[in-house]
């Protein structure tokens, strides 16, 4: 019954505040608000107005001035309104409405850029006719398959940390929307993974730089050209990127890659829009936050009647899996993604009527990149 709204002036701090109560003034309210930077609160306050229901008003918050903006860094201004005393329906404290806006200061500093003179070189670099193997800081270790075009082992440090992929995947399960509005997919979208074809592999090696050029087609009625590039670094960094020109006789429900991780990595951190699942058309009642959560704690929020996609993030810039001792890898974004962890493969949950019947994938979890 509170709405915040930027009219353009919310770099100078003016913020339109709308009292939408039919019959409530704003006194018995506490409104907040904070300045935060990523996910560090930089100021905060409290919005002293008497404003009658229906009524509106410009407010001026005290920021300062943005002096250090460092490029890819995050500023939002977030409110919040809460009671201030006992009600029959709440106590005090309650929180009735809140709201998060973006803000963007200008920029006056870049983004640090990546220092490979910081790096040692490879420890190892081994090319068979099926498999690229490379080596380098503290134990690192990945392997690619030139048959199926994936990462088959990512160690670090005496981890495993992935055991398959990024593989391509524009599929996934049918949610209740798509039943009721009879959106049809291509069927050679499902197990896009195991639908690539390599028809070549191409590495190009230097002292502190690999990059392995995969090419090949997705099975689809004409075959879809997809190309996936591997730039790997001597300390267990690697720019993974994913090129599809899809000819497929229906839109994709999905684009982007899956990550197979062991069951220990069960824990997610990821900075987007949260807690609870968002997709697309409908996040913004989702703030953008680093958020921690697992995957059954994500089964337990996300059960539906019948088994559909789930568990969704949009906005996200970076997402980790780790495990109880705080080991995991990081997928960062160059700018935003949508991202989830489960227990299932889409093309599970699609064929069965209930979860429970849900087979769960065997030894690892699933990790959605998109």
């Amino acid at each position: 019954e509170v709405n915040f709204y930027d009219d353009g002036e919310l770099l100078n701090g003016k913020v339109r505040v709308v009292n939408e109560f039919t019959s409530n003034d704003l006194n018995d309210y506490e409104i907040t608000w904070a300045l935060v930077k990523n996910d560090t609160v930089l100021k905060n306050g409290v919005l002293e107005l008497d404003l009658a229901a229906g009524e509106s008003t410009t407010a001026t918050l005290d920021f300062g001035t943005f002096d250090q903006v460092r490029e890819g860094d995050d500023y939002f201004v977030e409110f919040s309104v809460k009671t201030t005393k006992d009600e029959l329906w709440a106590e005090a404290g309650h929180e009735i409405a809140s709201e998060q806006l973006v803000i963007k200061p200008e920029v006056t500093e870049k983004a640090p850029m990546f220092d490979t003179a910081a790096i040692s070189a490879f420890t190892s670099v081994e090319e068979t006719d099926t498999t690229i193997t490379v080596s380098g800081e503290k134990g690192f270790k990945v392997v690619i398959n030139k048959e199926t075009g994936y990462i088959t082992n990512y160690e670090y440090d005496g981890n495993t940390l992935m055991t398959e992929g990024p593989a391509p995947n524009y599929y996934r399960a049918p949610i209740d929307d798509d039943r009721v509005g009879n959106v049809g997919v291509d069927s050679n979208l499902l197990n896009t993974s195991e639908n690539y074809d390599v028809t070549s592999v191409d590495v190009a090696k230097s002292l502190k730089m690999i990059k392995v050029t995969v090419n090949g087609n997705i099975t689809t009625a004409t075959p879809s050209q997809n190309t996936i590039t591997y730039t790997i670094f001597p300390n267990g960094q690697i720019m993974v990127d994913n090129v599809v020109d899809l000819n497929s006789s229906k839109a994709p429900t999905r684009v982007g890659m899956k990550i197979s991780v062991p069951t220990e990595f069960e824990n997610l951190t990821y900075y987007g829009r949260g807690p609870w699942e968002n997709y697309c058309d409908r996040n913004t009642g989702s703030y953008i936050g680093v958020y921690e959560t697992n995957v059954d704690e994500i089964e337990s929020l996300n059960k539906y009647l019948k088994p559909q996609e789930n568990g969704n993030h949009t906005d996200v810039r970076f997402a980790a899996v780790k495990n109880a001792d705080g080991v995991g890898f990081m997928v960062v974004a160059d700018d935003v993604m949508e991202t989830s962890l489960s227990k299932y493969e889409d093309e599970d949950m699609a064929n069965y009527r209930h979860i429970c019947e849900v087979p769960e994938a065997e030894g690892y979890f699933v990790f959605n990149v998109d």
